[in-house]
């Protein structure tokens, strides 16, 4: 018996039986689609141990307690399992066999059926789910153990080469397999039996389940099966827009080696016309090469038709190969794909107008258009398509023109109280059409770009201009602060060679009438200049930072200076001067 490596199940295809059976062929039924046991035989008893093997003893007819169950996609999941989903149906039906008991041990539970084998009908593929209960490693052998098995038999029991399948537990994890607690599992896997060597005859395929010898232990499987034909094919008629074509080894076998080196089921390649493809297939549990098969495939030329019909919108094409389709009507296009592959490819095309909605938008610069989502902030022309469910798209072509204003006026100012001043605007860029001058509660001027003030209070004063087409106005701030009557002395000089900064003296604003007096004292406090009724802000009168003709240290000096102002009050001024050498 060939054994899968190191698998703790045992799944066996067996067309054995002490009995002949009759050639009656159950292919339309292989995987219990018809959601009963038609076509098959059913049979159960207990199972020993005998000379260190299995030996399946008190053979009954039928099922019971469920034994055997047809069970359906409806159903979910196996009940055992939760660390992952076991469907008790794979995905390839809608029904499937469940075969053993699932509780306890001591028995064995068998289902076969015949079918013959035509050039069609080559390929046995078969897919199982097992769940086998070991023990806690002390009281069952290996052969004592839960299993599995399939074979496939001719009707006289003579079992064919290599038709057959089988896990069996045996201590450690199997490969392949999962545990969950006491239980060793293996999701639904898919195998296959090439048969081309038996066409024309009626085999049998025999699913046996068996629980340990002993009471405790279980072990069933969820089973169907088919039949294909064993052969190369293509997964597609036509090579792809690279010349590549995909082409596929028949599935459920364990390793596949193509003739250009390539691994695997699937095989990606440049096909050349009449240019043979060969894979050479290992089945599961294969332990003698002489199970390896070879299929070979004639790529094959083919032609190939396609009606096409279409909606699209205006603006939009409808691609076939490396023509685009962009207006009404009915057209035939033929794709040759590196001699392999004509397709033809008839298509109706109908073109959907969009609506189209055009608009002239003229915005200040610095304000935005928005169109639904869109947010235009820069002159241009924009063309917006707008989605519509189920309907072509709107298009909105907006030419939007922002229109640039700028503007100038002076800049703040700091004037003393009494003093005159004059404000500018100008337009620095874009067209003006009207300006004006404005306080903060009036209109100072109209259509006017310059004006004079005289403030008396910290006040702010507005330019504003309004653009030629009148979509722009822009405001210009000019802000005047109004000091009180001062004079300002500065808190250092030089009187050297360099006439530069060479007198100390007041400036005083226009609202200053003269000096009435202008002492320097020094450190000690003594007197060392003294000047009356002298004008304001006129360096002839200033100290030259000498006493009696003779030059000063350099070093800090106090100064006192009393003012009288136009409206005939007086101040006072005092403070400390640096005089450098």
């Amino acid at each position: 018996m060939n054994t899968f490596t190191k698998m703790c199940g045992i799944l066996c295809l067996s067309l054995w039986s002490p009995l002949v059976f009759a050639q009656v062929d159950n292919t339309s039924n292989l995987g219990f689609e018809k959601g009963n046991f038609d076509g098959w035989t059913l049979s159960y008893g207990n199972v020993r141990l005998v000379n260190n093997k299995i030996e399946y003893q008190n053979t009954q007819n039928g099922t019971t307690q469920n034994r055997h169950l047809i069970v359906s996609k409806a159903q979910g999941n196996d009940p055992k399992i939760n660390i992952e989903a076991i469907p008790m149906v794979g995905k390839e039906g809608n029904y499937a066999l469940r075969i053993g008991k699932t509780q306890n041990g001591n028995t064995w539970e068998r289902a076969s059926t015949t079918f013959k084998v035509t050039a069609n009908h080559s390929l046995f593929q078969y897919h199982f789910a097992v769940l086998l209960q070991e023990d806690d490693g002390t009281r069952h052998t290996k052969p004592q153990k839960p299993g599995f098995s399939l074979k496939i038999t001719d009707l006289a029991g003579t079992q064919i080469t290599c038709g057959d399948f089988d896990v069996q537990l045996e201590g450690n994890l199997l490969s392949g397999f999962k545990a969950q607690g006491d239980i060793e599992f293996r999701n639904w896997t898919t195998g296959a039996i090439d048969l081309r060597q038996h066409v024309g005859k009626t085999l049998k395929v025999e699913v046996t389940a068996h629980g340990c010898t002993g009471q405790g232990h279980f072990g069933y499987a969820y089973f169907d099966a088919e039949l294909l034909k064993s052969e190369i094919t293509q997964a597609s008629v036509c090579p792809d827009i690279n010349g590549n074509m995909t082409f596929l080894a028949p599935l459920g076998f364990e390793k596949y080696q193509w003739s250009n080196g390539s691994i695997g089921r699937a095989l990606t390649a440049k096909p050349v016309l009449g240019e043979p493809f060969k894979v050479t297939i290992t089945p599961f549990s294969s332990l003698d090469a002489a199970c390896n098969f070879s299929l070979f495939y004639n790529v094959p030329f083919k032609t190939a038709s396609q009606s096409l019909q279409a909606t699209i919108c205006d603006g939009e094409s409808f691609k076939i190969a490396d023509e685009a389709y962009k207006t009404t009507g009915s057209y035939t296009k033929i794709i040759s794909r590196g001699g392999i592959c004509d397709s033809t490819v008839n298509l109706q095309l109908l073109v959907n107008q969009v609506p189209k909605f055009n608009s002239v938008v003229n915005k200040c610069e610095g304000e935005s258009v928005s169109i639904r989502d869109t947010v235009i902030t820069t002159s241009g022309n924009y063309r917006i398509r707008f989605k519509r469910a189920g309907l072509c798209d709107s298009v909105v072509n907006a030419d939007i023109n922002f229109e640039k204003l700028e503007i100038k006026a002076t800049d703040n100012q700091a004037i003393t109280i009494g003093d005159p001043i004059e404000l500018k605007g100008e337009t620095v860029a874009g067209t003006e059409g009207n300006t004006k001058w404005l306080s903060e509660s009036s209109e100072l001027c109209n259509a006017c770009h310059e004006i004079r003030l005289e403030p008396i209070k910290d006040q702010n004063f507005y330019y504003e201009t309004v653009s030629q087409s009148g979509l722009c106005k822009r405001t210009d701030t000019t802000a005047i602060k109004v000091v009180p009557c001062t004079v300002h002395f500065p808190d250092s000089f030089s009187p050297n060679s360099d006439p530069l900064n060479a007198t100390f003296f007041g400036f005083g604003s226009k609202c200053i009438a003269k000096v009435l007096n202008f002492s320097i004292f020094d450190r000690w406090g003594e007197q060392i200049f003294l000047t009356e009724n002298i004008p304001v802000s006129d360096e002839k009168y200033g100290w030259d930072g000498r006493k009696n003709g003779q030059d000063l240290p350099p070093g800090i000096y106090t100064y006192l200076a009393k003012a009288q102002l136009l409206d005939g009050s007086i101040e006072q001024f005092e403070g400390t001067v640096n005089l450098f050498r």
